[in-house]
């Protein structure tokens, strides 16, 4: 009986498997947002480290979408140093700055950001992901209502030929500013206070557990109503409508981005 069981299960798992990778090959949302998955899921964090993730992909834009969920702002520790008092035979901690505390936190969890877009790059090919969304969220909770709390932290829109111009194993490499400067990313001033980033995309918006796709532009008929559409799902609209027709597209925040909504580009000088 245990061996019957155990064949059944291993069948079972092997055809799965074979699905899983017939509807990879083809570029299915279900398949690929669960391969992501698996791969986000396997890849190894220090201890203390959240393990809830979530990956959805929307073939229609060629993106994944990331909901990752950081350690909280006590992942920094507290003391700096520890100094041993001869005279009195103890050992007295330095207290670390509360500055250098935040300066700290938020390169982990642009680390966390930035290595998460090149994991969902590595496994997936360039005609089927060429752009990555990773939003990092907390799981805590509100000290001014005790009421649970997931406030966004960092939110970021990479695009493959974007991030392959990194260079990671450059000493001098930062993910900070990496992250601000290079690719517009929101990054919370203050994560000790819990303040949010607006996201640049929701995830909802990708979520394989939503039954219809929620891409801007397969949602719309064909002959859209363009004034029924908010300011932000224009501006999606527009990016999604440039990045169809082979453009490199960057997409602004709402404030401090000079009036400028979207950026589209191309790299052949003749269709610049």
């Amino acid at each position: 009986m245990r061996a019957a069981e155990a064949k059944r299960k291993a069948e079972a798992r092997n055809a799965h498997v074979a699905e899983l990778a017939a509807g990879f090959r083809e570029h299915d949302r279900f398949a690929v947002s669960e391969y992501v998955q698996i791969v986000l899921d396997r890849s190894p964090y220090p201890k203390g480290f959240p393990t809830e993730r979530h990956a959805g992909y929307v073939p229609e834009s060629s993106l994944v979408a990331v909901e990752w969920f950081l350690p909280t702002f006590d992942i920094i520790p507290e003391h700096k140093t520890f100094r041993h008092i001869k005279t009195r035979k103890v050992v007295e901690p330095t207290a670390r700055p509360p500055a250098d505390i935040q300066r700290l936190y938020n390169t982990v969890i642009a680390q966390v950001a930035v290595r998460t877009v090149r994991e969902v790059f590595m496994v997936t090919p360039a005609d089927m992901v060429s752009t990555v969304v990773f939003n990092g969220h907390l799981d805590t909770v509100d000290p001014a209502t005790g009421r649970r709390i997931e406030p966004p932290l960092i939110s970021m829109r990479a695009t493959r030929d974007k991030f392959d111009e990194l260079v990671l194993t450059e000493p001098r490499f930062d993910p900070v500013a990496s992250v601000k400067r290079h690719f517009f990313a929101a990054i919370s001033p203050h994560p000790e206070e819990l303040k949010e980033v607006e996201p640049v995309m929701p995830f909802s918006r990708a979520d394989p557990r939503v039954i219809e796709a929620i891409d801007v532009i397969s949602t719309l008929d064909q002959r859209p109503n363009l004034l029924d559409l908010t300011p932000k799902e224009f501006e999606s609209f527009v990016q999604n409508l440039f990045a169809k027709m082979g453009y490199e597209t960057d997409q602004f925040r709402a404030s401090g981005d000079g009036g400028i909504d979207c950026m589209a580009y191309k790299r052949d000088p003749v269709a610049r």
